[in-house]
């Protein structure tokens, strides 16, 4: 938690929801900092059922995608979402941690 920066904290306020792999883990952040958005689980099991029911939610507002530790797409579900939303031409960023090099690796 200590990582954050406030790019992310603003990034994470101003979503209409969250996407997370453990929404009981993201709790915690989203306390931390104050932040009140519905969080959706997505794992390895239920990818293709979170594609299906949010993509057009995806399309229409901003939402982020966060992982329990580390970076999503590095060690973490959201490369079959992530890969959707490509293939569909929405757009996708990158809000860096402590080390850019990750952000470039997640958006090439």
């Amino acid at each position: 938690m200590g990582d954050i920066s406030n790019r992310a904290i603003d990034t994470l306020n101003n979503t209409e929801f969250i996407i997370c792999e453990n929404p009981n883990h993201s709790k915690k952040l989203m306390s931390k900092f104050g932040i009140k958005k519905k969080l959706v689980s997505l794992h390895d099991y239920n990818e293709e059922e979170v594609i299906k029911n949010y993509i057009e939610k995806i399309r229409n507002y901003p939402v982020a995608l966060i992982s329990d530790a580390g970076s999503p797409l590095i060690s973490d579900p959201g490369f079959k979402l992530l890969r959707k939303c490509i293939s569909e031409k929405i757009f996708i960023t990158s809000i860096p941690g402590p080390s850019s090099v990750i952000s470039a690796l997640q958006l090439s």
